[in-house]
């Protein structure tokens, strides 16, 4: 690429700076509606292939019906380990483990999940620093092997915004802590216990309520089941409505790069037929608009990105794809008008 080339260009955004403008508008404006929508659709692959979402639809709704403190804690906890042993499956914060080990700490109760090895497990919800989790392993039985993504492919019951919070997951293998009993548990805790109730099969659903009803009689507690009514679902509603919608933004994309593309080009022909009198070749017009065409999307790159934090995530990657898309257009467009005045005898181009 020859210098002189380079400085027509520069010469060419100099003296059209206003439909440089424009260009880069209807530029970011597209980006601005593009890039989340695409990001949400890659939210929703997330959640489909790695998060997927949980497919229990039955809520037991945990309901204080008396502030006296005469309940046998003890025996509510026994009684509640012996349900939640098989049918169902819950997770609390633990306010025991939380004092002991000074981290914020999760119990889940697996015992009724094959995949999660029907075990209990501790989640940390803070970082902790390996020193703290090997006193933790020699104190305790536990495996702190475990794989945080491995584990989620898994166990997709706990609350989406919780998921994020995780940090080290250890599994318990000591018989002692295989309980409820074993945890001190609290009046709050037990209503946790019961508002993160799930069952790994719902047809159990009146027969683990009954259960309940009969445990929680007589005490500060009572149970009320819900039940979720069917919606659509993301995937549904991405299909149906922001795939259509996407196809439709980039077809008029297309249609409106294309018509200001080719008024920019027209406006500049005579300064394409004079570059041609001094020896100019297709190359070194294909490079000039190629100058132009790179400063713009250069720009809105960077602006993008800026918006985005210049972060190294999902979305930079989806603004990398969207600029190439853009730059395929204006480059299959910018060869369509040098084909085209070739043919029409305009530009005698020399090959």
């Amino acid at each position: 690429m020859s210098t002189s080339t380079i400085k027509l260009a520069f010469r060419d955004i100099k003296n059209m700076y206003k439909s440089f403008i424009y260009l880069l508008i209807i530029l970011s404006g597209f980006s601005f509606l593009f890039i989340p929508l695409f990001s949400s659709i890659y939210h929703n692959y997330i959640n489909e292939n790695e998060l997927k979402p949980s497919p229990f639809k039955v809520h037991y709704a945990p309901v204080v019906t008396s502030l006296e403190n005469n309940d046998d804690l003890s025996k509510l906890t026994k009684d509640l380990d012996k349900l939640y042993a098989k049918d169902v499956f819950t997770y609390f914060n633990s306010s025991k483990l939380s004092e002991d080990f000074g981290y914020h700490t999760y119990i889940v109760d697996g015992r009724g999940i094959k995949d999660l090895d029907n075990s209990f497990y501790w989640i940390v919800a803070q970082k902790v620093d390996k020193e703290s989790i090997e006193k933790y392993t020699n104190e305790y039985k536990i495996d702190n092997s475990i794989e945080k993504m491995n584990f989620l492919s898994k166990f997709t019951h706990l609350e989406k915004e919780e998921l994020s919070t995780l940090y080290n997951i250890l599994k318990v293998e000591d018989s002692k802590w295989q309980d409820f009993q074993a945890y001190d548990i609290k009046k709050n805790e037990i209503m946790e216990i019961v508002d993160h109730s799930k069952l790994q099969d719902e047809l159990l659903k009146d027969k683990v309520y009954e259960k309940m009803k009969t445990i929680f009689k007589g005490s500060f507690l009572s149970v009320a089941m819900q039940v979720a009514t069917e919606s659509v679902s993301e995937e549904y509603f991405i299909l149906t409505y922001m795939v259509p919608y996407v196809i439709f933004l980039l077809a008029l994309l297309v249609a409106v790069f294309v018509y200001f593309y080719n008024n920019l080009f027209t406006e500049l022909e005579k300064e394409y037929d004079i570059h041609y009198i001094f020896g100019a070749k297709n190359k070194d017009i294909f490079l000039r608009n190629q100058i132009l065409i790179i400063s713009i999307l250069f720009i809105n790159f960077a602006l993008m990105n800026y918006l985005n934090g210049f972060n190294i995530d999902h979305r930079f990657t989806i603004i990398a794809c969207v600029t190439m898309f853009y730059y395929i257009i204006f480059t299959i467009n910018l060869l369509h008008q040098i084909y085209k005045k070739n043919q029409r005898g305009v530009l005698n181009a020399r090959a």
